[in-house]
């Protein structure tokens, strides 16, 4: 009977101190939601976290080094502190650009999100939480707001000129019959006019942008301006009224016909600058650009005639 209870008591000496060494490992564990993500509007969106902050010891916005630049930290006393700063002086994070502002503010156990401004499609954003233990991510994403607005585009110098692309089409012709053949070809038909907006600086954020904006157009007389959707960086392309223009051609009996399309151009290059607004954040910003633009003017048809071998 006595081995009987001391077993016991053994057992249930054992089971205390397996319970003890549990709470040991998992005492200082987070308690914080599974679900760490949001979805919030662009222009005023905001979104509440629910953290611990025992043993957190720093807080981050996770961004590309090229980004930090924009990225401010701040203690309760409104002073700018170290990125790499503890997390119990951190109180205010700010990511703030001429297209994108965001706030994240600490405030006991609770962080709170908003977006001032985010005048791109959509943006992910990540908070990195470092524990002594682990490491929580909070993710966030941010809708578009109000887009950068065009308020202008000045151009300087317009410069023209004129030039011929060789050997636009070729087309070799088979009449193996003792008669003339009769045919028709196409001289505009792998023509187009064509309008590039190239921004000087290659990174540009213009590129990933389409804009209503003047440019010049050749109307069959001579250039004006016309409002086309552009993408800077991509060539815009439209035809003549007559594309597809026949053009007779005789193929005699008995021979082939090799056919040379030669297009005369013309072309316009200007340089100009784009203006362009923050409507939230009250910002105006410039883009500076090379516009070009051509268009097929005239055509030479050059006909070969050979015996057919």
């Amino acid at each position: 009977m006595k081995s009987y209870i001391s077993a016991l008591i053994c057992m249930f000496g054992l089971l205390l101190f397996a319970t003890a060494c549990n709470n040991d490992v998992f005492i200082d564990a987070p308690d914080i939601s599974e679900d760490l993500s949001a979805t919030i509007e662009g222009d005023g969106g905001s979104a509440e976290f629910a953290i611990t902050t025992k043993n957190l010891e720093y807080i981050s916005l996770d961004v590309f080094s090229e980004n930090r630049k924009f990225c401010t930290y701040y203690n309760t006393s409104g002073e700018i502190i170290d990125r790499d700063s503890p997390a119990s002086e951190v109180y205010k994070i700010v990511f703030d650009n001429d297209f994108t502002k965001i706030e994240i503010i600490k405030k006991g156990k609770k962080l709170f999100f908003t977006s001032i401004s985010n005048t791109w499609a959509k943006c992910d954003w990540t908070i990195r939480l470092d524990y002594g233990y682990t490491v929580k991510f909070i993710n966030v994403t941010v809708l578009q707001g109000k887009p950068m607005e065009l308020l202008d585009i000045v151009y300087g110098d317009i410069e023209t000129s004129e030039y011929t692309k060789i050997g636009v089409d070729r087309i070799l012709m088979e009449n193996g019959s003792t008669m003339d053949l009769t045919t028709e070809v196409y001289p505009y038909i792998q023509t187009s006019a064509e309008i590039l907006v190239k921004p000087t600086d290659p990174n540009s954020w213009i590129r990933a942008e389409r804009f209503d904006m003047p440019v010049p157009v050749y109307d069959g007389n001579g250039w004006k301006m016309e409002v086309k959707n552009i993408l800077p960086g991509t060539s815009y392309r439209y035809h003549r009224p007559d594309q597809m223009m026949e053009v007779t051609i005789e193929v005699p009996a008995k021979s082939v016909v090799r056919v040379r399309t030669d297009i005369d151009y013309a072309k316009v290059e200007a340089r100009g600058t784009m203006f362009f607004l923050n409507p939230v954040l009250d910002r105006q910003l410039t883009a500076y650009i090379i516009c070009t633009s051509s268009y097929p003017i005239h055509y030479d048809l050059h006909i070969d005639e050979e015996p057919l071998k």
